[in-house]
């Protein structure tokens, strides 16, 4: 699809403002981005690339709340912040380890363990990152 930029407003824009800057591959690919545009975009400097299939859109650095979202977009439309990640987001503790929590679904069998001094996902809600919930 031509015509969608990632400065102009278009659907990729409204997307990563609404996940703290942050997009995966196959989202970009369901908006029409075809290989070579997003290839183009990451030469350009408009596209990052955080984790794999996960860029930062427009600027590298993201917020904890962008690098929690990164995280959970690497691991699948089932994977949530967890652990003491998810206990950050809901205020449970102060801080945040260096190490981000996701967790999927088992059935996935995904032998993943993604580290970085980043953070940043919560899936309650639409413009916030996923993550477990909170008993309180």
């Amino acid at each position: 699809m031509t015509g969608i930029t990632l400065h102009s407003g278009g659907g990729a824009w409204a997307l990563a403002a609404r996940q703290h800057g942050v997009v995966a591959r196959t989202q970009l690919v369901a908006l029409g981005y075809s290989r070579h545009a997003i290839a183009q975009r990451v030469a350009r400097g408009r596209l990052h690339r955080v984790w794999p299939g996960v860029f930062a859109v427009g600027r590298p650095e993201l917020t904890v709340h962008g690098r929690w979202m990164a995280a959970v977009l690497s691991c699948g439309d089932d994977a949530v912040l967890s652990h003491r990640s998810a206990a950050a987001l809901w205020a449970v503790v102060r801080g945040q380890a260096g190490e981000i929590a996701v967790s999927v679904p088992r059935r996935r069998r995904l032998k993943a363990r993604r580290r970085s001094g980043s953070t940043g996902a919560r899936r309650s809600g639409e413009t916030t990152s996923p993550g477990t919930g909170a008993s309180r």
